[in-house]
C-alpha cells in the first residue's frame, strides 16, 4: 500500500523556543534512574577493575598469561569508565554538546579503542586457551608470562592504531 502526502514546507525558521529556559527545566524522573545505573557502574567498576589490576600485581602467584590479558581488560574498562562515564553524565544535562571539540574525540577514541582492545585481548586469549589446552607441554614454553606482556602491547599499539580513524572523522558540532 502506498502513500501519497503532502507535507506543509515552512519557510519561517522563527520558533517560539526560550533555549535558557528549557535547559533548566531537567525531567527529574527520566534522569534519576539514569544517573543511578551510571553510579552504580562507575563505583562497581572501578573498585571491582581496580582490584583485578592490584591483585595481578601484587601477588607473584597470580602472575599468569590469563591473569595477565584480564588485567589488561581491567585497565581498559577503566579507561572507558574513568574517560566516557562522567562526560555521559555530563551530556544528560545539556541538549547540545557544549565541552570542547577535543573532549569530543577523545571520549569517542577512548571508546573505540577500548572496546577494539576488548576484543582484541578476548581473542588472543581464546587462543591462548585453546593452545594450552591441546597442546600443554608445548603451551608451557610458548605460552609465557614474557610472550604475555608482549602480546599486550601489541593490542594496545594494534587498538591504539585502529582507532585512531575516529580522531580526524569526529566532528563536535554544537
Amino acid at each position: 500500500m502506498a502513500y501519497n502526502q503532502t507535507f506543509p514546507t515552512s519557510t519561517n525558521d522563527d520558533y517560539d523556543y526560550d533555549y535558557e529556559e528549557a535547559s533548566e527545566m531537567f525531567v527529574w524522573t527520566e534522569l534519576m534512574p539514569t544517573l543511578i545505573i551510571y553510579s552504580i557502574t562507575m563505583i562497581l567498576g572501578i573498585v571491582g577493575n581496580v582490584l583485578i589490576v592490584l591483585t595481578t600485581l601484587l601477588y607473584k602467584r597470580m602472575k599468569s598469561p590469563t591473569n595477565l590479558f584480564l588485567s589488561s581488560l581491567a585497565v581498559t574498562d577503566l579507561l572507558l569508565i574513568v574517560f566516557c562515564i562522567p562526560v555521559k553524565v555530563a551530556k544528560l544535562f545539556s541538549y547540545s554538546w557544549s565541552m570542547g571539540a577535543l573532549l569530543c574525540k577523545t571520549v569517542h577514541y577512548m571508546q573505540s579503542f577500548t572496546a577494539i582492545c576488548s576484543v582484541l585481548t578476548l581473542t588472543v586469549m581464546s587462543i591462548e586457551r585453546y593452545y594450552a589446552i591441546m597442546y600443554p607441554m608445548k603451551a608451557k614454553y610458548i605460552c609465557t608470562i614474557s610472550q604475555t606482556k608482549k602480546t599486550i602491547t601489541a593490542i594496545w599499539l594494534i587498538s591504539a592504531i585502529l582507532a585512531a580513524p575516529i580522531l580526524l572523522v569526529q566532528v563536535s558540532r554544537p
